[in-house]
Order: C-alpha cells, then sequence, then structure tokens
C-alpha cells in the first residue's frame, strides 16, 4: 500500500512556492504532493485559465490558504458565503491564480521537473578524466577541458547571463555576443567577458587561481577586487591570502597542452621531472647532478612516458631504469 505523506505545512509551502521563494525542500516536497494525487495535477491544470490577470496581480502572502483558494475557484461553496465587502478576498484569489498559472508555463518550460522532486533547472556537466576535449557550447563558445576538469552549465545559459562553473583547467574561445557577457565562475572567483580568447587553471582553486588571456580583455573579479587584462597578461589570484599578483608571459605557450604539445624554454631539468611526474602520474628519481641543469625543447603530450624519457635522454644524456615502480635516473 502506498504510503501517504504528512502535509502539515502543504498551505504555505504552495504559496512560497509559486511566489517563487521556497527553499529547495519545499520545492521537493510541493513536487511529491503534485503527483500524489490526479486531483492535485487536475486541479493545476485548471488553474491556468487564469493567465490573464497575470499582469493586475498584487503580492502574495506566505499564509495564503490554498484549499480555501481552491474551493472559490472551482464553485465547491457557494459563492454568497464568500463575499468580501472590501474586495480584497477576490483580489487576493486573483493573485493566487495568477501566480498559480506563472509556475505552469514555468513547469512547461521545463525549468522545474517532476522527476523524484523538483529541481530548479537542469544541469549539463562535461567532464574529463585522462584526455583531454573539445565542447562547442550552445552559443558556439568552444572550450578545450584539460584532464581531471569539471564544467558546469544550466540548460538557461543562452536565455540568461551566459554563465559556467569551471573546476580543473580550461581554454576558452568565446563567441562574441553584442547583449550577453560570458563569465566563468571560479571558487568564489569571476571571469568576465564578452568575446574573447583566454585560459583559466583552478586545479587547486583553494590555492590559486590562474587566467591568461590571449585575445581580447577580460575582468578578473575575487576578493573583492576587480582586474581588467590585456593579451599576454597572466594574473593569479591567491584565495587565502586574498592577493593577485599579475606577470607578462608569452600566452600562447601557456595553452599549449589543449594541442597536446607541452613547450619548455630555459627550465631546470628537475622542474621539468615534476611536470613529466604528474603528467603520467609516476614517481621519478633524478639524480643530483642534473638537477640545475637547464633545458630547452618540445614534448607531445601523447607519447608514452618511455618515449619522453628517450627524447629528454637524447639531449641529455643521462641513463635511467625502471626498479620497484619508480623511474631512476641517473
Amino acid at each position: 500500500m502506498k504510503e501517504t505523506m504528512d502535509y502539515k505545512n502543504i498551505n504555505a509551502i504552495i504559496a512560497k512556492v509559486l511566489s517563487h521563494e521556497a527553499t529547495l525542500d519545499e520545492i521537493i516536497i510541493f513536487g511529491k504532493w503534485v503527483n500524489e494525487s490526479p486531483n492535485h495535477k487536475r486541479d493545476i491544470e485548471v488553474l491556468s485559465e487564469f493567465w490573464d490577470v497575470a499582469s493586475d496581480a498584487e503580492a502574495l502572502s506566505t499564509e495564503i490558504s490554498f484549499d480555501r483558494n481552491k474551493d472559490m475557484i472551482f464553485g465547491r461553496k457557494n459563492d454568497d458565503n464568500h463575499k468580501d465587502k472590501t474586495g480584497y478576498g477576490s483580489r487576493k484569489r486573483l493573485v493566487f491564480l495568477s501566480i498559480a498559472a506563472s509556475v505552469l508555463i514555468i513547469l512547461s518550460l521545463g525549468i522545474y521537473t517532476l522527476i523524484n522532486g523538483l529541481n530548479p533547472s537542469q544541469n549539463f556537466v562535461l567532464l574529463t578524466q585522462d584526455n583531454i576535449a573539445r565542447y562547442v557550447l550552445p552559443d558556439s563558445s568552444v572550450v578545450v577541458l584539460n584532464k581531471n576538469s569539471r564544467l558546469t552549465y544550466s540548460d538557461r545559459f543562452v536565455a540568461n547571463n551566459r554563465k559556467v562553473k569551471l573546476e580543473g583547467e580550461a581554454y576558452f574561445d568565446i563567441r562574441k555576443h553584442n547583449k550577453k557577457r560570458f563569465v566563468v565562475e571560479v571558487g568564489n572567483s569571476e571571469v568576465e567577458v564578452w568575446g574573447t580568447k583566454f585560459n583559466v587553471n583552478a586545479c587547486n582553486a583553494t590555492e590559486s587561481i590562474t587566467t591568461t588571456l590571449i585575445e581580447g580583455i577580460v575582468l578578473f573579479k575575487g576578493g573583492g577586487q576587480e582586474r581588467l587584462m590585456q593579451p599576454d597578461q597572466q594574473l593569479t589570484y591567491y584565495p587565502k591570502q586574498g592577493f593577485i599578483k599579475n606577470a607578462k608571459v608569452d600566452a600562447c605557450l601557456s595553452v599549449e597542452w589543449k594541442d597536446h604539445v607541452s613547450r619548455y624554454t630555459s627550465i631546470p631539468l628537475s622542474e621539468l621531472i615534476l611536470r613529466i611526474e604528474e603528467h603520467y602520474n609516476v614517481e621519478i628519481v633524478l639524480a643530483d647532478k642534473y638537477k640545475d641543469m637547464r633545458v630547452s625543447g618540445a614534448l607531445s603530450n601523447n607519447q608514452s612516458l618511455h618515449q619522453t624519457l628517450n627524447v629528454i635522454q637524447s639531449s641529455v644524456g643521462f641513463q635511467w631504469k625502471k626498479a620497484k615502480g619508480k623511474i631512476i635516473i641517473y
């Protein structure tokens, strides 16, 4: 036998949902109430006939009684028993009807869906694990997600301001829109643009968020601060300290990962080895005599660890072997 929930506060919850003031938990309860009885769904459908009064509606009190107004709507009580000399009761009924009808419209557009409760919106999630992936967003903007990254956006992405939430690293090529900005939300920070090419690295967003601009103009917002960026500028924000650091860089080198190529110019071999360890998830022991040696070159991110080590070996001249799950360079 199907268990019936105790909707002790359902009148107040319905009023809050219809006036768009409900919490997610209240929305879920409302969704279950609607699905529990065909009469509930049928009553809501009838309310849609009163949509035309929406433009003249007054604010709805969350104390409104759903049952009393529903009876007035469907004529289940004698109209004489519900006369209000001040006209307030009639206006209040119209307010209820108009807002209820507006919720029906929202429901029909799919902004709320009655599937195991009500969800305020539908989110789309783009994920990568051990791969780099290119995606085209609904506005024709292009995003390339680095490994182990996540991009989330709502089904209202195009209708409202174009906003996405990033975890990890991504390269963006944003299609210009005269009326709508594009916003990348990273932790408590935002990168705001209209049409441009830039990279955001938030692999460890609690420690630092790095934005690199290739083309156009970017406005970075974080920690109550705002910075306008220019091409070939790299901005790093440290959330814990509330500190922002600016640097002049070759922006194209910062986004070569998206083309599966990593270039390095006069860096210590120890730093290059750290990058290789992270990329291949392997532990490498480097002999002290090589640590301060500086190297330059380019590596394909698609080649194997064995191939990568052999490329570096040919220019540096070290030897390497695998022992006990580690790579030993000697």
